[in-house]
């Protein structure tokens, strides 16, 4: 007997951040949210009132008489100063190490406890609040995996030389106990269509929404199958009982075999899909909590649109089912390994020009789906391998176009400034994950 779930797929409302309005980015300006970080990346943000230097002095000043709070803002004020960014995002950082505790958004915080009701419960980590009608130990549990997902963006965030800043606020996630409730939300609430979608981050409000997998889809059908067998576990047992008692003690014990052997393959099986529920879980947790980060620390911003496979790309970098162990852009994972070599044995995989053009994967194409996931995850790793500096200027260059939409002809003009002609960039990633992912190798020389 084989019971298999299918794996669970991490998606996010690609699209849905794609067509996020300027309107977000502007407010946010107010706060440093969603803002550059690069050098390079200061035309928006440029504001002639502001002296970084005199902001600096003031913020020591205010560290020094440890009031942290005022610290915070006026380096806040003069991150907006490219001369002084790198200086102010450090003393952000510092001053947390100093004891400054980041401050609850409680406007938003509210707003969505209202639309919960009150079987939400609050847990709050140190940068993170979670809406949660879970157990406590669940809600914990996931708080420690955001807390790890904290930990490895800043030193992927660092390794890439961008000026990131905390957030301001402690970032806001919803833990669904059931998959129907997160599908009603998601849909009433974040206008995401959620019956596939193994979590999302919601740009609008800015929130993270994920479900515990056990109450998936997948999972429910599987472990549908897995009762059904063992109702015939139980009627095996009787028959064994039936027949010991008409002493056909030779059947009975045939019979009693056969149970025990189905009933270990059952247990066997349901081992399994809760393994694999909670590595999927892990990962997808990750992966939101990837996007919450980037648009609050200033990587992206909320009012630019950005191609799929960079936003994706991004978050499918971090993916783990080992979040005690380093991982990030610079760690590989199986399971987008695997994805890869499927899509090109199915020939699903999309060329290149397309791919950086794109802002979302198609909606009615499962296969096509993958690929470009798995195609946006390698991506990002390859260029993450090869050229980093390339990679932290484009992330740069986005942020320096005008908010909002963004025509195919730039977003390639964009990609070819920093990694060279389109082509001949495709050819060498084909020829790097040939030689680094030998299922990827086979498939393309079938």
């Amino acid at each position: 007997m084989s019971v298999r779930a299918t794996p669970i797929r991490i998606r996010t409302e690609a699209a849905f951040l794609s067509a996020v309005v300027a309107g977000a980015w502007l407010a946010s300006m107010m706060f440093g949210v969603g803002t550059p970080t690069s050098a390079r990346a200061t035309s928006m943000l440029v504001d002639e009132a502001i002296n970084g230097a005199k902001l600096l002095a003031e913020a020591d000043a205010a560290r020094r008489a440890r009031d942290l709070t005022e610290a915070d803002r006026l380096y806040r004020l003069a991150w907006r100063d490219p001369s002084s960014r790198a200086h102010a995002a450090q003393a952000l950082h510092a001053i947390e190490r100093d004891g400054f505790k980041t401050p609850v958004d409680d406007a938003a915080l509210d707003e969505t406890s209202k639309i919960l009701g009150k079987a939400f419960r609050r847990f709050e980590s140190e940068h993170f609040v979670l809406l949660s009608d879970c157990s406590r130990d669940v809600a914990v549990a996931k708080l420690q995996v955001l807390e790890r997902a904290h930990h490895q963006y800043f030193r992927a965030v660092d390794q890439l030389g961008f000026d990131a800043i905390p957030p301001r606020h402690k970032l806001l996630c919803v833990l669904f106990a059931e998959h129907e409730m997160y599908r009603a939300f998601a849909s009433a609430h974040d206008g995401v269509d959620a019956g596939w979608v193994a979590g999302y981050y919601a740009g609008l409000s800015n929130r993270a929404v994920f479900y515990e997998d056990h109450s998936g889809p997948n999972f429910t059908a599987a472990t549908g199958q897995l009762d059904d067998a063992e109702a015939r576990v139980r009627e095996l047992n009787e028959q064994s009982a039936k027949a010991r008692r008409e002493r056909r003690h030779d059947e009975a014990k045939f019979i009693a075999a056969q149970a025990e052997q189905l009933g270990q393959r059952i247990q066997s099986e349901r081992d399994r899909l809760n393994n694999q529920a909670r590595e999927s879980s892990i990962a997808k947790t990750i992966h939101e909590a990837i996007h919450l980060l980037a648009f609050n620390t200033g990587l992206q911003s909320r009012g630019h649109q950005y191609p799929f496979w960079l936003t994706e790309g991004l978050a499918t970098s971090f993916e783990t089912d080992r979040p005690n162990a380093a991982f990030g852009p610079d760690r590989s994972f199986g399971v987008r390994e695997e994805e890869l070599a499927r899509s090109f044995e199915r020939g699903s995989d999309v060329p290149l020009r397309d791919l950086i053009c794109s802002l979302h994967p198609p909606d009615d194409d499962d296969g096509a789906t993958e690929a470009m996931y798995a195609q946006a995850w390698s991506m990002f790793m390859y260029l993450h391998r090869t050229d980093r500096r390339a990679l932290a200027d484009f992330f740069a260059d986005i942020l320096d176009e005008t908010p909002g939409k963004m025509t195919n002809e730039r977003r390639a003009e964009l990609f070819e400034r920093r990694f060279g002609d389109i082509d001949r960039v495709e050819r060498r990633w084909q020829s790097h994950i040939e030689k680094s992912i030998p299922a990827v190798a086979s498939a393309l020389q079938e």
